[in-house]
């Protein structure tokens, strides 16, 4: 029973005491839990508890007043956040340290961190409020920090580059026989680069080559895609310029629909 009703509330109450900064909970719970220190060999605890209660009862009442005001402190500013005053000194020694790069700090180090934490800490709050609602915001186009529009789908680069990476592995190091468009091209960060990587002028012969091989197979089989098969064997042989007409005339002719009938794409073409 003692240790329920007395020890174990005892914590308790310093907690709630320590939480609320409520002076008199907090001297109630030691005096309820004062026994602990003294049933074992725990002499430095003894010492600690005795000391505390002398000087408590020692003070001068204007001491006392001051000491139960501030028997422990938020630095949230909310009244229900209250921490021992040594443990908000470890807590600021530890945020002091967070700006402090690997190895042995310096005094000037010390003091340059010591004078400019507020600001940091300012800093840090604000870049994390600015993050939080960039994050919960919902919009159609996102923005870099320093305000440059970002790609549509690069909310999708985990999925991009896994794909990316199977794709590698598939033909690389397995050797399967397969194509698959765009895949040899970075994931764009913003649409100038999109425009970069998906505008035929800037491909290679291979490239092209295989985006022709992609439209050749949007053709019927017959007379018309025997024509333009024909037609490619001969733009081989020739440079980058006669691929990209190839593939221009070609694109053409899918986009207006001709290649359902294939005398008139003939026709056409001739």
């Amino acid at each position: 029973m003692d240790q329920v009703c007395r020890f174990s509330q005892g914590i308790i109450n310093f907690r709630i005491g320590t939480r609320g900064n409520n002076a008199a909970l907090m001297a109630s719970a030691k005096y309820m839990t004062k026994e602990i220190f003294h049933a074992r060999n725990h002499p430095k605890y003894q010492q600690i508890e005795m000391y505390d209660h002398i000087q408590y009862l020692i003070m001068p009442d204007e001491v006392k007043q001051q000491s139960d005001r501030f028997a422990s402190i938020t630095t949230s500013g909310h009244n229900s956040t209250g921490e021992d005053l040594d443990f908000v000194l470890e807590e600021k020694n530890k945020q002091l340290k967070q700006w402090i790069s690997k190895g042995v700090p310096t005094d000037a180090v010390w003091q340059k961190i010591c004078r400019n934490n507020t600001v940091l800490q300012t800093l840090k709050v604000n870049l994390y409020s600015l993050e939080k609602n960039y994050l919960w915001e919902h919009k159609d186009e996102h923005f870099s920090i320093d305000g440059h529009i970002l790609d549509f789908d690069l909310v999708n680069l985990i999925e991009r580059a896994s794909a990316k990476r199977v794709y590698l592995l598939k033909t690389q190091y397995l050797n399967d026989d397969i194509d698959i468009p765009n895949m040899s091209y970075p994931i764009p960060v913003t649409p100038q680069e999109r425009d970069k990587f998906e505008d035929i002028n800037n491909q290679t012969k291979a490239q092209i080559a295989k985006e022709i091989s992609y439209c050749m197979e949007m053709l019927p089989e017959g007379e018309m895609h025997d024509y333009f098969e024909v037609c490619f064997k001969k733009v081989k042989a020739g440079k980058k310029t006669e691929y990209l007409s190839f593939l221009a005339e070609l694109r053409d002719v899918i986009r207006s629909g001709l290649a359902e009938d294939a005398d008139e794409v003939h026709h056409h073409n001739i």
